[in-house]
């Protein structure tokens, strides 16, 4: 029998960056246990929000305060987190090609996750990027490093692959809204959207979801007083749940739209950051999603477009069958069959490449 794989995960940690990268590595590490037998620990910052989420999520962390910081990514911060590991997977935007160099030292192994092809060169041993524009990027890449891209490789957690087989709820006379705007949501956009649909004359009833990192939760519950067709879902343990019950979502446009694509949940989509932008853009093309742009366009365009995509059961019906065709929850387990042949690994589950 193989000794089980060792993988240190390094997601990006900084708190002004959001907590994606974790959500993301989370799930490929999920699939790594579940396909590999792989034992999966996490250096994070020492960040509330990062923290919460680990606790959350239920991974095992080592605190390494100073990857919370701007600058203090480095290899002697990984190197403080042991040696001993088969595999390091990088998923964090603070990067360089000399760290990856310098990884060889930490483990035999390291795998890039990257979304926008910031280096001008990836020395790495696997380099993932399971974006739907990621075909288009023009990656300078050694022989030695696997490629690892396209929508086939989406990360998604496992319980969007298996509720997507679970029936909808059928929609009623009263609507479904989820509204769900990431794990820190620093711009408060959950409450800002809620105001917006606020002004709409019509029934719903709206879930406004609130992330590990969120930091506006009075303000929130002040909104929600008095106004019965919402209702706050704090760190949902179950986010497929709420998904399976909206006839829309409104989100921002990070992995979320991987998850709701999966789900064939019809999505309006805000680009909170720049890094969004071309994932939120290719999937509007592809009619998985609508994009009204950055955060500064919810005032004047998210209502509107909210009413109209209710009001068209056929488009988000169309929506719905383009997201689950494109994403089929499958991705992290493709991922981690890929690692598991680059590290010796026999994978557990059968699955198509």
């Amino acid at each position: 029998m193989d000794d089980p794989l060792r993988a240190l995960f390094i997601p990006q940690s900084r708190p002004e960056m959001g907590l994606g990268h974790i959500t993301r590595c989370a799930a490929l590490a999920e699939a790594m246990r579940d396909a590999l037998g792989a034992q999966t620990v996490f250096a994070l910052g020492d960040a509330p929000g990062a923290q919460g989420l680990a606790a959350q999520l239920d991974i095992e962390t080592i605190t390494l305060p100073q990857l919370g910081i701007r600058g203090g990514f480095c290899s002697g911060a990984i190197e403080a987190a042991g040696r001993g590991w088969d595999a390091v997977v990088v998923d964090c935007y603070d990067a360089t090609e000399e760290l990856f160099r310098e990884l060889r030292d930490v483990a035999p192994r390291s795998i890039c996750i990257d979304d926008l092809n910031a280096l001008s060169s990836y020395v790495s041993d696997m380099l993932v990027n399971g974006n739907a524009y990621a075909s288009e990027l023009d990656y300078h890449a050694g022989p030695d490093t696997a490629l690892v891209i396209g929508p086939r490789y989406a990360v998604t957690r496992s319980e969007f692959r298996e509720a997507r087989a679970l029936p909808r709820a059928s929609s009623s006379d009263r609507p479904g809204i989820l509204v769900t705007m990431g794990g820190s949501d620093v711009d408060n956009l959950v409450l800002r959207a809620a105001r917006c649909s606020d002004t709409l004359e019509i029934d719903f009833d709206a879930v406004l979801g609130a992330g590990a990192g969120y930091r506006h939760l009075a303000e929130l519950e002040r909104f929600v007083d008095g106004r019965p067709r919402f209702r706050i879902e704090q760190t949902p343990p179950k986010m497929s749940k709420l998904m399976l019950r909206a006839d829309i979502a409104v989100t921002a446009g990070g992995s979320t739209c991987y998850e709701t694509a999966c789900m064939g949940l019809p999505s309006i989509a805000v680009a909170v950051a720049d890094n969004q932008r071309p994932l939120t853009s290719k999937l509007n093309e592809f009619g998985v999603l609508i994009c009204i742009g950055a955060p500064d366009a919810v005032e004047r365009k998210l209502a509107p477009e909210v009413a109209a995509l209710l009001d068209d059961p056929k488009r988000r019906t169309n929506m719905g069958r383009r997201g689950r065709e494109l994403i089929d929850g499958w991705g992290a387990l493709r991922i981690a069959r890929r690692i598991g042949t680059l590290c010796g690994q026999s994978c557990r589950c059968i699955v198509d490449d």
